[in-house]
């Protein structure tokens, strides 16, 4: 993007080292928002600004932020109610624009007619 004349949002490799991070995998950090239960592991990392978050059941101070990693889909980033509300509309946009091609067959192969 630089090469073409744009800004890049690249911090540099030595805000890269002085970064301060720490990982959490544990029971607190499975996935509920569906049967699989998938293990996900939260990268919690110090940034200026970073919200926190303690409401959580891993809690985080204000100046850290979440990165959730080690889940199989959009419903594991995130921990709560309002959060999984935009996955779900995001999810729900992305199923009207694309219908599901074998449920129109299905539905409009045994539509009752009139005669």
């Amino acid at each position: 993007m630089a090469e073409k004349g744009g800004q890049t949002t690249f911090r540099g490799f030595d805000a890269i080292d002085k970064l301060s991070y720490k990982t959490a995998t544990s029971v607190d950090t499975v996935c509920h928002w569906c049967p699989v239960n998938c293990q996900r592991s939260f990268i919690d990392v110090e940034l200026v600004g970073g919200k926190g978050r303690e409401w959580s059941k891993v809690p985080l101070a204000k100046g850290w932020e979440r990165v959730i990693v080690n889940n199989s889909c959009p419903k594991g980033l995130v921990e709560d109610l309002s959060e999984m509300k935009v996955i779900k509309a995001g999810i729900e946009k992305t199923k009207n624009a694309y219908p599901n091609i074998a449920d129109v067959v299905r539905k409009e192969a045994f539509r009752r007619t009139t005669s």
